[in-house]
């Protein structure tokens, strides 16, 4: 299975990964974990990419695709993978099609808003980087391998509308590409959905790709 994430950050991809994993077990492929690896690694492409992660930009292409495309060629992935947070320019969507065909795209769609609640009150496993939120309830150390939780600082209000004004100069023309090649199936979010109900959305479309 080769799927695609698409959503600004905060519209709940990777908890929705974990779901996915736990029926269909595969690679997930996260940009922001590889930025970070990057970042923290201080590697060439980590520092380039760190001025624009501080200030709320998505990284240019040039780098993301090196990132990405490198990830793609390693043996873990052969078989499938959950690319999260990539594409996320109509260029890299374009230049993903040229380089492997891609089975679902699955675009989450949800309002700003709830995307600012939610990611102003998001804490990082500082070992496994799970994401929590502590407004679903008081948490102290993380909930998947007991380590320490931090707060990234670019979860910040205005660092967060930079981030979706980015993404959504993009949106359309992703999933305008995604449509035109009958794979993109889109989720509406709302409020007051849980985590299990996305994924109730998404998995009898998962079934039909086996």
């Amino acid at each position: 299975m080769k799927l695609i994430l698409l959503g600004p950050s905060g519209a709940g991809k990777g908890t929705l990964v974990d779901y996915i994993m736990d029926d269909f077990p595969t690679t997930h492929i996260s940009t922001g974990m590889i930025f970070r690896k990057n970042i923290k690694e201080r590697t060439p492409l980590g520092i380039a990419a760190e001025e624009y992660s501080k200030a709320g930009l998505w990284v240019p292409d040039d780098i993301t695709v090196k990132m990405i495309f490198d990830r793609l060629k390693e043996n873990d992935v052969k078989n499938g993978f959950i690319l999260d947070g990539y594409p996320r320019t109509f260029n890299q969507a374009n230049l993903l099609n040229d380089y492997v065909k891609i089975d679902l795209v699955i675009e989450l769609d949800i309002e700003d808003e709830i995307v600012i609640e939610r990611l102003s009150g998001r804490w990082i496993c500082t070992k496994c980087e799970k994401n929590h939120n502590v407004k679903l309830g008081q948490i102290e150390q993380c909930r998947k391998c007991g380590a320490d939780l931090y707060q990234r600082e670019d979860d910040k209000e205005a660092i967060i509308r930079n981030r979706l004004a980015s993404y959504h100069a993009e949106a359309d023309a992703m999933s305008g590409f995604y449509v035109q090649r009958g794979n993109l199936v889109k989720i509406k979010i709302t409020k007051d959905m849980m985590p299990i109900d996305v994924y109730n959305a998404v998995k009898p479309h998962l079934l039909k790709i086996g």
